[in-house]
């Protein structure tokens, strides 16, 4: 599919995309949340199964990386667009006893886009997934 034909999908139907330019980081085990609220820019209040939209900024306060927070089973995943991995895992302080793992080593990251798209999630996950 060319970018025009994906364009297209995207503003018409729907589109089902591999995104390899997010990537993908869980910290979990105590400390996760220390790590993780000084590397974003806003205050984290969620509760499993939430997820948040925050930045990353430099030491300038310039947004380097744009990030949604998604706690989920008591440890934060992190999808992040705008830094590589190894980027990211070089900006995170993490105490030893802070688990941080690179999720796009063992999985891959696709994404649903255009106007059509939740009727085509309910398709393939059900109509539940039109609540979410």
């Amino acid at each position: 599919m060319t970018s025009q034909e994906t364009e297209r999908a995207v503003r018409q139907a729907s589109a089902l995309l591999m995104s390899n330019h997010i990537s993908v980081i869980e910290l979990g085990g105590a400390g996760a949340f220390e790590c993780l609220d000084r590397l974003v820019a806003c205050d984290l209040f969620l509760y499993d199964g939430q997820a948040r939209q925050t930045v990353i900024l430099d030491e300038l306060g310039s947004v380097i990386a744009d990030v949604t927070v998604a706690k989920l089973d008591g440890s934060f995943r992190l999808f992040v667009d705008g830094l590589t991995a190894a980027e990211l895992l070089a900006l995170i302080e993490a105490p030893k006893e802070v688990t941080v793992r690179d999720l796009l080593e063992e999985h891959t990251l696709i994404s649903l886009h255009g106007p059509f798209a939740w009727e085509l999630a309910a398709t393939w996950l059900g109509r539940a997934v039109v609540r979410l």
